[in-house]
């Protein structure tokens, strides 16, 4: 098996913690900075905006995405840990992916949007 698998689960990860951020810096950004910079133009404030005034639908959109890389990078690393180990991998892949997929999808993400939600929105305004 060559590195393509272990390149996809690490992408499943990186875009697990986006969706995450977007999540919690959302939820927590102060509007009313975001407002104003909108109204002095900054077209990824306005755009921000947008998606902060209509969150219960960016939320779905954000969850949707959330949760099918999760499902993308555990589904990966059981072929991976069965191919290696065989049927008793499932419970190792089990526990290892939901080790990092909480340390390094969720909890780290979700801790640096939520003291940096006013810049993270602005970043990810566009690909949400």
């Amino acid at each position: 098996m060559g590195i393509g698998p272990y390149l996809g689960i690490l992408a499943c990860i990186i875009l697990s913690a986006f969706f995450s951020a977007s999540e919690i810096a959302y939820s927590s950004v102060n509007k009313v900075r975001l407002r104003i910079n909108s109204k002095t133009g900054n077209k990824y404030a306005k755009a921000a905006l947008y998606i902060s005034d209509n969150f219960n639908q960016a939320l779905s959109t954000i969850l949707i995405g959330n949760n099918l890389v999760n499902i993308a990078a555990s589904s990966i690393a059981a072929v991976i840990i069965i191919d290696l180990f065989g049927s008793k991998g499932t419970i190792l892949s089990t526990v290892l992916m939901t080790t990092i997929i909480l340390i390094f999808g969720e909890i780290t993400p979700k801790t640096i949007a939520k003291k940096t939600s006013d810049q993270f929105v602005l970043f990810s305004a566009y690909p949400i």
